[in-house]
């Protein structure tokens, strides 16, 4: 696939992290035009240079807790593109690793409102724009929204609260034939995972051997790994898939 005035059109939020910037890479590396969207301006850049097809790579810099800088990048990437097919919300923040008692009410709320509110805010000014062409959307929650993480309350209700929202996008845009799915990725080697595993153990080692141990497939999983189902749910799932909760977990889930 080329990337013309055909090739879809995506945005990606969250595309400075390592889920991110992996799909970000494979959406190009297929001639998708890609939006990529992070607050962090200096990764972005950091990004831009290692996309084989830089044509195809436009960057946004933004917090998708602030609705006005949610409706910049999505018309921006109208704007720039013509046209959106595909929304893949996957900015998040992991929060604090400490008990309940322990995590602040200013902190609860600063995960709640990237993780939940700014998936929300993408979903609202995005859908009148996906509307028109049966587009996707791909909502990274985690297995976090499937199950109980030990102190990670705010990060494990956020989660749970991705999937109800994309379940009830799923069934309120049916109709409209966009497609509304969650990535659940299990326990990736990214900052984000090393960041919670201090909630684990301060021992980095020893954090990985327990989180290893739960995993079926005995390893860490890689964000280029995820980023594969997420490419295939943005571009290439089958029509009739809207609603599914998708974990990409080494098995965690099943066992």
């Amino acid at each position: 696939m080329s990337s013309t005035v055909d090739a879809p059109a995506v945005v990606v939020t969250g595309a400075a992290g390592g889920l991110g910037g992996e799909t970000v890479r494979l959406l190009a590396s297929r001639g998708v035009r890609v939006l990529a969207v992070d607050v962090n301006a200096q990764q972005l850049d950091a990004l831009s240079a290692t996309v084989a097809e830089p044509a195809a790579l436009g960057t946004y810099e933004a917090d998708v807790s602030q609705p006005r800088e949610v409706r910049g990048f999505i018309d921006e990437a109208v704007r720039r593109f013509g046209r959106l097919d595909a929304l893949f919300n996957n900015a998040a923040i992991l929060g604090p690793a400490v008990p309940i008692e322990e995590y602040t009410e200013d902190a609860f709320a600063r995960v709640l409102s990237v993780n939940v509110h700014g998936i929300w805010l993408a979903m609202k000014y995005g859908l009148p724009h996906l509307n028109r062409t049966r587009g996707r959307i791909v909502n990274t929650s985690s297995i976090a929204g499937i199950s109980g993480w030990r102190n990670l309350s705010g990060y494990t209700a956020a989660k749970h609260a991705v999937i109800g929202l994309t379940r009830a996008a799923a069934v309120e845009y049916a109709e409209h034939g966009v497609q509304v799915n969650a990535l659940c990725p299990g326990s990736m080697d990214t900052a984000m995972l090393w960041e919670g595993a201090e909630g684990i153990s301060p021992d980095r080692a020893e954090a990985q051997r327990t989180l290893e141990s739960a995993v079926p497939l005995g390893r860490l999983g890689s964000p280029a790994e995820v980023a594969q189902a997420a490419v295939w749910l943005l571009l290439d799932a089958p029509p009739f898939m809207t609603g599914a909760i998708v974990p990409v977990d080494g098995g965690q889930t099943a066992s």
